[in-house]
């Protein structure tokens, strides 16, 4: 059984010595993702964003095919709902 001090003065001794993976971890070639993903991940601190309330937000490709489904319908001579 280690005392507070023992224990203190291990943790400095580990904390002092070099570590054969820091430069690894430091170079960050090892994350998985693009540097505007890791740059985002940094600024968010690994967080995740609050959830928006509502509905999803529809983007513009949704919008464009469900006009292109409108139009290949009306064309087809079915009706529009």
């Amino acid at each position: 059984m280690t005392t507070g001090s023992r224990r203190q003065e291990l943790w400095r001794a580990f904390l002092l010595t070099d570590d054969s993976r820091e430069e690894v971890l430091r170079r960050q070639d090892w994350i998985i993702g693009s540097d505007a993903c890791r740059h985002r991940l940094q600024q968010q601190l690994g967080r995740p964003t609050p959830r928006r309330r509502g509905r999803p937000i529809r983007t513009a490709a949704e919008s464009i095919e469900d006009v292109l489904r409108i139009m290949l319908d009306v064309f087809r001579g079915h009706e529009v709902a």
